[in-house]
C-alpha cells in the first residue's frame, strides 16, 4: 500500500517495502526515512490506520503497535503492548485512531477494548471488558467511533453498537434482540458512524444494513430505549446490501456509500435522489473493482480508494471524474493501485494508505 500527503506542493509517501519518502515536485528532491530505525520491518508497511493530529502523523500497521511521527522534527516514537505495564497500550492490533471534539485521541483495538492518550502523564488509559464487572466496556472488539456531544458511540466487529454517556460514565449496548432498542437487526461489523446536519445518526455495517437513528424519533440519544430503522429497506437503496465498506456525507447533503462489489452510491438526504457510479459512469468500462474507502476533500470533492484501480476523484458539483493510477515507468504516479484508506486532515492534506 502507499500513503501520501499533498500539502504545500509536496508529497509524503509511505510505501510497502520502502519506508517513508518525502518528495518535493518543485525541486524534484527525494528524501527517504528508513522505518527500521523504529524497530519496524520494512515489509510491514501494510494494513495501515492513519490519523494526523496537529503536526504529528499517527499510524499503525497490522499487529505492530502505535507509531507517532513528528512531521516538523522528523522524529518518531513507537508504543507497544506490555502486559506488565498498566499504562501501555493493551494491544498491538489497532483498528482505529480517532480524535474527539476536545482533541482527545482514542484507539480502538481488535481484542482489547479502547484507550485514550493521557497527555499530562504521557501514558495510555485503557477501557476493556471485565467479565465480573457489569460497569466495564461491554465488548473488546471495537472498529469505529463517533463523538456526539454527551455520548461517545462505538461500533463493534460483531455488529453491536455501544453508547458511552460521558456525563453518567455509563455504557449501553444495542444489539439484535436486546430490549432497549426497536428496529435493530444484526448486520456485521460497524465500519463507520456518521451524523448529518439534522442530527440523525447513521451506523454502516459491512454486511446487510445501515442502521439509522432519526432525531425526530429519538430527541434524546441518551434515552434508555432508542428507535432504529434499517434504511437499506426504507429508502430502497440501489447499492449491493452485502458489500458496504465506507461512507461520507458532503456539504450538499449527499450520502456517499462505497461498495466492495464495485461502485459508489450517491444518495441525497433532502431530495431522496440516488445515483450509482459504476463502470461507464466513472469513465472506466472495465472498472470491475472493489471500492474500499471514501473521503471528502476540503473543496468538496469525493476521493475513493479502490482494490486495484488506484484513486478516483469525483467532483460532486459537475460529476467530473478523474483517476490517479500507478504507472510502472512513471515515478510521478502513485506507487500502488491498491488503496485501502484515505484521510483528509484539517488543513486539507490528503493521506492515502
Amino acid at each position: 500500500y502507499a500513503n501520501l500527503s499533498v500539502a504545500d506542493n509536496a508529497l509524503i509517501i509511505v510505501i510497502q517495502g520502502a519506508g517513508f519518502v518525502f518528495y518535493n515536485p518543485v525541486s524534484s528532491s527525494v528524501e527517504r526515512f528508513i522505518p527500521d530505525v523504529w524497530g519496524i520491518p520494512e515489509n510491514d508497511f501494510a494494513s495501515i490506520v492513519l490519523k494526523v493530529v496537529g503536526d504529528k502523523l499517527w499510524f499503525s500497521f497490522h499487529n505492530r503497535g502505535l507509531h507517532i511521527y513528528d512531521l516538523t522534527k522528523n522524529t518518531a516514537e513507537s508504543y507497544y503492548q506490555n502486559n506488565f505495564d498498566p499504562f501501555a497500550i493493551k494491544s498491538n492490533y489497532i483498528t482505529n485512531i480517532f480524535e474527539d471534539r476536545n482533541g482527545q485521541v482514542w484507539l480502538g483495538t481488535y481484542k482489547s477494548g479502547i484507550c485514550y492518550v493521557d497527555y499530562k502523564f504521557d501514558r495510555f488509559q485503557s477501557f476493556y471488558n471485565v467479565s465480573t464487572d457489569p460497569a466495564s466496556l461491554p465488548l473488546n472488539y471495537i472498529m469505529s467511533f463517533y463523538d456526539d456531544e454527551d455520548n461517545l458511540w462505538l461500533g463493534s466487529f460483531g455488529g453491536e453498537i455501544i453508547r458511552y454517556n460521558k456525563i453518567k460514565k455509563q455504557y449501553t449496548i444495542f444489539k439484535n434482540g436486546s430490549s432497549n432498542q426497536k428496529g435493530f437487526n444484526y448486520g456485521g461489523a460497524i465500519c463507520k458512524i456518521l451524523k448529518d446536519k439534522e442530527g440523525n445518526l447513521f451506523f454502516f455495517s459491512w454486511f446487510n444494513s445501515i442502521h439509522y437513528l432519526s432525531k425526530q424519533k429519538n430527541p434524546d440519544y441518551s434515552a434508555s430505549t432508542l428507535f432504529f430503522s434499517n434504511i437499506m429497506d426504507d429508502w430502497q437503496l440501489m447499492i449491493d446490501r452485502w458489500a458496504i465498506r465506507d461512507a461520507v456525507i458532503d456539504d450538499n447533503d449527499n450520502l456517499w456509500i462505497a461498495s466492495f462489489t464495485n461502485g459508489i452510491l450517491r444518495y441525497n438526504l433532502k431530495t431522496k435522489n440516488q445515483e450509482y457510479y459504476k463502470d461507464e459512469k466513472l469513465g472506466a468500462k472495465t472498472l470491475e473493482t472493489a471500492i474500499w474507502c471514501l473521503a471528502k476533500g476540503k473543496s468538496g470533492q469525493i476521493w475513493a480508494g479502490t482494490e486495484d484501480k488506484g484513486i478516483i476523484k469525483i467532483n460532486s458539483q459537475n460529476n467530473d471524474v478523474k483517476f490517479y493510477r500507478h504507472i510502472s515507468d512513471d515515478s510521478s504516479t502513485i506507487s500502488s493501485n491498491h488503496v485501502k484508506c484515505i484521510y483528509v486532515d484539517k488543513d486539507g492534506t490528503l493521506w492515502i494508505g
